[in-house]
């Protein structure tokens, strides 16, 4: 797992689900959740972004992934995407 993490001002708590719906924030409100559908459609839904955050203090994205070495959800689906595996030497 990684993460970012910044002492701003934080997200309030009745918002921090909607972050990572398409359509929230500014611009076109896709970035997280761009990033977060990728993840888990590659990985499984088990993987993908977390965000934890408090009003005043900050906010922290973790980002989840399996260890290097495990497999992808399937050959099926990753040509669906057109993602390329992992290296994995």
């Amino acid at each position: 797992m990684a993460g970012v993490e910044d002492d701003g001002v934080g997200i309030p708590s009745e918002r921090i689900e909607q972050v990572l719906q398409p359509g929230y924030g500014t611009g076109l409100g896709m970035g997280l959740s761009n990033v977060n559908e990728r993840l888990r459609s590659i990985y499984g839904s088990e993987y993908g972004l977390r965000i934890e955050s408090r009003e005043g203090q900050g906010t922290r994205v973790l980002v989840r992934v399996p260890r290097r070495g495990r497999e992808m959800r399937s050959e099926r689906e990753e040509g669906a995407h057109g993602l390329a595996r992992p290296d994995r030497r």
